[in-house]
């Protein structure tokens, strides 16, 4: 049986690895459209990697599930 560690390692992406990152907040989302975390978290990344557009949008719909803030959309709003 792997230990507690060993799974831990398993679910826990490497360092900046936003294409694991993106693909699992898409999941998030598809289970829960409602999960504003899941929005916030995924725009995050999309600013990250220069898809600022993207995370403008995520960030709006996070606010919407009162989840997030709007520093998040300056932030966003500035790197357009």
């Amino acid at each position: 049986m792997p230990s507690l560690i060993t799974l831990e390692e398993k679910c826990t992406p490497p360092e900046e690895d936003f294409e694991w990152a993106r693909n699992d907040f898409n999941q998030a989302i598809s289970l829960n459209p409602n999960y504003g975390k899941a929005y916030k978290n995924r725009g995050l990344v999309y600013t990250e990697t220069g898809e600022p557009e993207k995370g403008l949008n995520d960030f709006s719909k996070a606010i919407f599930f009162k989840y997030g803030s709007c520093r998040n959309l300056r932030t966003a709003r500035q790197v357009i």
